[in-house]
């Protein structure tokens, strides 16, 4: 909630920290809304790590055609992305900025979400 009270001409006002609290809630709503989606453009392989995040001498497929959706990427790396929809060995991948680029083409995130897939 919000801390007002009114000045001298009557006039509803707020704190600046209340303020400041609408503007991150606002930023944050507007965020969750934009999602970047990515559709993978040639079949790649990439290692399968265990439950100890150990790699192991296992690979998985992430197929072409399936969509992905950017998980809070920053601009750091790596980058996750979640599966959407289509096939792949995996819910969700850590891929290189380089990877990305030359794996996947930028789609509109109007595609349904993924029901798994194994890690």
């Amino acid at each position: 909630m919000s801390e007002s009270y009114e000045d001298r001409a009557g006039r509803s006002v707020i704190s600046v920290k209340s303020a400041l609290d609408i503007i991150d809630r606002l930023a944050a709503e507007q965020e969750e809304k934009v999602e970047r989606c990515f559709k993978c453009v040639n079949k790649f392989k990439i290692p399968v790590y265990d439950e100890d995040e150990r790699v192991t001498d296992k690979y998985g497929a992430v197929d072409k055609g399936s969509i992905w959706s950017v998980s809070a990427h920053r601009g750091e790396q790596p980058v996750r992305l979640l599966l959407r929809s289509g096939n792949s060995d995996f819910s969700y991948i850590d891929i290189s900025v380089e990877t990305l680029k030359g794996y996947f083409e930028e789609v509109a995130a109007e595609q349904p979400k993924a029901k798994g897939g194994g890690e």
